[in-house]
């Protein structure tokens, strides 16, 4: 794996990774991930579909929307993924004049696009600069001009439940590194734990628990780029040892946290 910065956009990610007989679980990113299939197939497996993105193909997936990878079959897969942030989109929505207060939202489907692979690829070879800033920026006009639509309104049934549910998103983001029980948030929000269960995985996509660890897992990496030791972070972000943060950090990640460290931490 390699990660590239480009810092005149806030440390904006440029990853490069190759993968075999990896499978990623459920999870999600809280930027837009724009994922370019250089080599092999990635399954990708959302709660309404599943597809598989060949090479030379783009999947471009919205913040917080759940899914899983892994290859397609037995061969690895290559692929280079930027992560946009949500106002780089918006700020590029406004520029093309859509409504105010419209947010660009991109089909589950895989996208051929020569036009948008050569703005992906080229992007990878300009320095940290004004130049890759400016590429960044043009790369973001063409995905909301040619594939972005409005985010479609949630349903009556969603939108009963969103206040609550997002109150306990937030609640447990606040809390993830802290021993968190099902029993326990369910009292906090007046539910039994399988109505709280239910409710919190329909409105974010994911159990309270593994939403609290993919959090923890975020900031993990987040603590490794500034450069804190490895037993630090894994104290810090709510993991009882070493070996507890290596086993999920690895599983949502593709990489031990020492490789990351090597790829992302102060060279």
């Amino acid at each position: 794996m390699k990660i590239t910065r480009i810092n005149q956009l806030d440390g904006l990610e440029l990853k490069e990774a190759t993968f075999q007989g990896h499978v990623f679980p459920a999870h999600f990113h809280d930027s837009y991930s724009v994922g370019l299939i250089e080599v092999g197939i990635e399954q990708l497996t959302f709660d309404d579909r599943s597809f598989a993105a060949p090479a030379l193909s783009v999947v471009v997936i919205n913040p917080f929307d759940v899914h899983a990878n892994a290859a397609f079959d037995a061969d690895p897969w290559r692929y280079r993924a930027l992560y946009l942030p949500p106002e780089l989109l918006r700020f590029a929505a406004r520029q093309l004049h859509w409504p105010a207060g419209a947010e660009p939202w991109f089909p589950r489907e895989v996208l051929r696009d020569e036009a948008l692979v050569r703005l992906l690829l080229a992007l990878y070879e300009l320095p940290d600069g004004p130049g890759a800033a400016v590429a960044v920026l043009n790369l973001t006009t063409h995905l909301v001009r040619h594939h972005a639509t409005t985010r479609p309104d949630l349903t009556f049934a969603a939108a009963a439940l969103r206040p609550r549910m997002a109150d306990a998103a937030a609640y447990i983001t606040a809390h993830a590194a802290e021993p968190l029980t099902l029993n326990a948030l369910a009292v906090r929000y007046r539910l039994t734990p399988a109505g709280f269960s239910r409710a919190f995985k329909q409105t974010t996509g994911l159990p309270p628990i593994a939403y609290a660890l993919l959090h923890r897992i975020t900031r993990a990496k987040a603590l490794i780029g500034q450069g804190l030791p490895l037993v630090e972070v894994a104290l810090e972000t709510g993991f009882y040892d070493q070996p507890h943060f290596t086993h999920y950090f690895k599983r949502y990640m593709g990489v031990t946290p020492v490789a990351y460290r090597r790829a992302v931490g102060p060279k």
